[in-house]
């Protein structure tokens, strides 16, 4: 009875046991754990070349991405040391090609593998060989790699990588685009206009092959970068997300909303247009159907730009009474989340007693706890929220927070300080008048400027 190869076994053929260079690489693709990749790394790491080196990491890549590591962190640590050991590891890294410097960044990069010299040095090397680079997906998952990675390429090469990209767009696919947009915008960078512009123009013609998250991801990016996005364009993009709702999550959904609105503040002449638009109705309605899957951030990033574009979600706030997912969210929010969504509230007139009540009451407790207390700006944005729904009957959880916040001076300005302590003594509901409110706050539209965190 014949026996199947084993992993180690299949990469060695002949009498003097020689390293078969072509079964090696079947080998590290088909292995299905990183105890195999350790093993073969080991028996074999001295006669590995560029392809094998490049593949292993993919592979890692590839399970890190599908959630499969989670349990493996030590060993991969392992094999990656393992990696770093190799005799011509630097030799191997010359003669890789642009794909597979790439692939060496990317994996590395989602693995977060950036604390030796290994990451940089197939980065510099990709970058010493961009004018070879022939796809532009290349150029996106090294992009992408870094972003996930959390490390910042320098404005230059982002500049240079970008041009690499535009250069390449004839061939290329959304999800590169999407991809690129967003790793850039990730790491706090941003493209020239006409980069971004030449970008956008690609995804558009890309559009039918785009999936919705490509999209909701491109939008973030834009709005992220303070970029600007013509009406015709949101409005292409909007149709194209609600064409295929079955296939948008509440992040993607969170995502194109907070985009919209951020834009919209380029598009002043044009808001009423972006209020009518029934595409975000649409995907209120789908953020409101798939509620239980949804996050607190992204809830209350979707009810902060529905204040900006002044749309109220209907839907939205029903299936939140109806399927009692405050209880769930609320305490879950960070103090800027429980700001916005407060917020939002006041600023599109929804007044429900109890959510202001839940959202005064997290709010204290994350302002009396020591390590997730409340900025100055989301304790006024509170207040006045509060204030402005007219519910004198949370008074005095509005003054407990006020003193709550002013106990930790060393946070606040002088002026912020004189404000809160102004309320705290005078009383929240003195604030009320027919001038409005007079308190701690600085208004709602500083709080406009609040991003996604």
């Amino acid at each position: 009875m014949s026996k199947s190869r084993s992993s180690s076994s299949s990469s060695r053929t002949g009498s003097n046991n020689a390293v078969n260079p072509r079964h090696l690489t079947v080998d590290i693709k088909q292995a299905t754990t990183v105890r195999q990749l350790q093993q073969l790394v080991q028996r074999h790491g001295s006669s590995m070349d560029h392809i094998h080196l490049a593949a292993t990491v993919n592979t890692l890549g590839n399970w890190q991405q599908r959630g499969k590591l989670s349990s493996s962190k030590q060993q991969v640590q392992q094999l990656l040391a393992g990696i770093e050991q190799l005799p011509r590891l630097q030799q191997l890294l010359v003669q890789c090609r642009c794909w597979q410097l790439s692939q060496l960044v990317w994996g590395l990069g989602l693995l977060g593998h950036t604390h030796t010299g290994l990451f940089g040095a197939c980065l510099n090397r990709f970058m010493q060989r961009q004018h070879d680079i022939d796809r532009s997906q290349h150029v996106s998952v090294v992009l992408y790699g870094a972003a996930k990675a959390g490390w910042q390429i320098e404005p230059g090469q982002v500049q240079q990588l970008l041009a690499a990209l535009v250069r390449l767009l004839p061939g290329a696919d959304p999800q590169a685009v999407a991809n690129s947009l967003l790793a850039v915008a990730t790491m706090g960078q941003t493209p020239t206009e006409q980069q971004l512009q030449q970008l956008l123009a690609a995804l558009m013609r890309l559009l039918p092959d785009a999936h919705p998250r490509a999209v909701a991801n491109s939008l973030w990016a834009a709005a992220t970068m303070g970029g600007k996005v013509q009406m015709q364009q949101l409005q292409l993009l909007l149709q194209h997300l609600t064409s295929r709702l079955a296939d948008v999550n509440p992040q993607d959904v969170a995502n194109s909303l907070w985009a919209v609105a951020k834009l919209a503040q380029k598009l002043t002449e044009q808001q009423q247009q972006l209020q009518q638009l029934q595409n975000l109705q649409q995907l209120l309605a789908s953020l409101a159907s798939k509620l239980a899957a949804a996050t607190p951030q992204a809830v209350a990033n979707s009810l902060w730009a529905c204040a900006q574009l002044r749309v109220y979600p209907a839907e939205l706030f029903a299936a939140l009474d109806s399927q009692q997912q405050w209880g769930r969210l609320l305490p879950a929010m960070t103090g800027q989340a429980l700001a916005n969504t407060a917020l939002a509230c006041a600023v599109l007139g929804h007044r429900d007693e109890r959510l202001p009540a839940g959202l005064l009451q997290h709010a204290l407790q994350l302002q009396t706890s020591s390590d997730a207390q409340l900025d100055i700006q989301a304790v006024c944005n509170l207040c006045w929220s509060v204030a402005v729904l007219d519910l004198q009957q949370q008074a005095g959880s509005v003054v407990q927070l006020v003193q709550a916040a002013a106990s930790g001076q060393q946070q606040f300005i002088a002026e912020d300080l004189r404000q809160l302590h102004q309320a705290a003594a005078s009383g929240v509901a003195a604030g009320w008048s027919a001038g409005g409110w007079q308190g701690p706050g600085r208004g709602p539209d500083t709080a406009a400027a609040a991003a996604v965190q």
